[in-house]
């Protein structure tokens, strides 16, 4: 399963904060049953119990509605009504959010012959004076990479030393403008045609350094021509 995306992330937490409140709400019956419920400490624990367990519904409740948000979308969208793919498949492979993409292309008047690459995430099309190939990731986190990197990473475990802050873990992936690079390359030897290069990235995500050719899934409709 792709675990670097923003609703794994989401996905993830809901759950571990469910089981969270249940555990907390297990340990106030314990509590409340072994211990005297009048004693000053036991009183605040519970009185801290209490407080998180509301905290966390909260927390559940909203990643609940992300998660049942993200599922209407999904289903409701020209993509799915098109290529029948699961949301678990898609969630499984990291995808799930190509539909913001697919969507806003094929609701453009400019745009023609859309293909999709599963395998690599990769939507590619024409319009009548250019052709476009897009990348698509869903990211989440601190993002390290430029396009003429060979590997991007998200970094995790941030330390500080000498007054800088350094990641001691750089989970790599293969560079995706490289990765889209290289499928273009095969596009031109098969139709002998030039296409234009973007990576489109969904999520949370914070990367320096950014070019202009990383964009949003809300750009899209800026470059088309």
């Amino acid at each position: 399963m792709n675990t670097k995306t923003k609703n794994y992330f989401i996905i993830k937490n809901t759950i571990l904060l469910f089981v969270i409140n249940l555990i907390l709400g297990a340990t106030s019956r314990i509590i409340d049953n072994v211990l005297d419920a009048d004693n000053g400490i036991v009183s605040s624990i519970q009185v801290l119990i209490n407080v998180s367990k509301v905290l966390l519904v909260i927390l559940v409740v909203a990643g609940t509605l992300y998660i049942l948000f993200l599922l209407f979308n999904y289903y409701s969208s020209k993509f799915y009504n098109d290529y029948r793919i699961s949301a678990f498949e898609g969630l499984y492979h990291g995808f799930i959010d190509i539909y913001q993409i697919y969507d806003k292309i094929k609701s453009s008047q400019k745009s023609d012959d859309i293909q999709i690459d599963f395998k690599r995430s990769i939507i590619y099309f024409s319009t009548k004076t250019k052709r476009y190939s897009l990348i698509f990731l869903d990211l989440f986190g601190k993002i390290e990479g430029r396009i003429d990197s060979e590997f991007w990473a998200v970094l995790s475990k941030p330390k500080k030393e000498y007054g800088r802050k350094n990641y001691t873990k750089k989970d790599r992936f293969p560079n995706p403008y490289r990765t889209n690079a290289n499928f273009i390359e095969t596009l031109k030897l098969q139709n002998s045609k030039n296409y234009s290069n973007f990576v489109v990235i969904s999520g949370f995500y914070n990367m320096k350094n950014k070019s202009d050719n990383i964009i949003s899934p809300f750009e899209i409709v800026d470059i088309l021509k």
